[in-house]
């Protein structure tokens, strides 16, 4: 009688996991000039405010067992502020925190972990109508999480956003500051 032996298919490598405090800092926006040669007022950015959102990693095996169906999105915003028409910025100098779990991919380079920056009209005409977005814009941590180690101080990062005024486009930049700190196990210090 012949027996037929199967393979046991291995498991794949676990992926690592590195978790980092992530501190970003929301300093400005820039770029708002072209509002004196054109016919928008300032009026039209009396109000605006950044939405934040920490969206995580998009696809990939987490390691967290309680975000096998669902991923966490948190939500933050600015305060209020209007446009100084005559420096043309926008200012908030605001910080947010969020613990960030960055698993491995191939070659030692994180999976995506993205954050959209949104800039809204902080002004509401009403409480059934939405508050319009002006500009949106996604930044991913990965990028930086390989870097962040080697910095004491925060990274500078200058997002780009378009903006169309009539016929006349341009370019702002929402000005944040980047401070990634891992977090190691006290179990594994020992």
């Amino acid at each position: 009688m012949a027996v037929k032996m199967m393979k046991c298919m291995s498991w794949p490598p676990l992926l690592s996991s590195k978790k980092y405090e992530a501190k970003i800092t929301v300093n400005c926006l820039k770029g708002f000039n072209f509002l004196l040669n054109e016919k928008m007022g300032v009026q039209d950015f009396d109000r605006l405010r950044v939405e934040i959102k920490w969206k995580g990693s998009s696809k990939g095996i987490s390691l967290n067992l309680g975000s096998l169906n669902r991923r966490s999105l948190k939500k933050v915003f600015t305060k209020e502020e209007c446009l100084k028409k005559d420096e043309g910025i926008v200012e908030w100098n605001e910080e947010f925190l969020s613990v960030c779990n960055f698993s491995g991919w191939k070659d030692g380079v994180f999976q995506p972990w993205e954050v959209v920056f949104t800039v809204i009209n902080g002004t509401s005409k009403g409480p059934n109508q939405k508050v319009p977005v002006l500009f949106a814009a996604t930044l991913n941590l990965a990028d930086f999480a390989s870097v962040a180690g080697d910095k004491q101080e925060g990274i500078e990062i200058f997002v780009p956003l378009e903006v169309s005024v009539g016929s006349f486009k341009s370019c702002l930049s929402l000005c944040l500051v980047l401070n990634l700190v891992e977090l190691r196990n006290t179990h594994e210090a020992s």
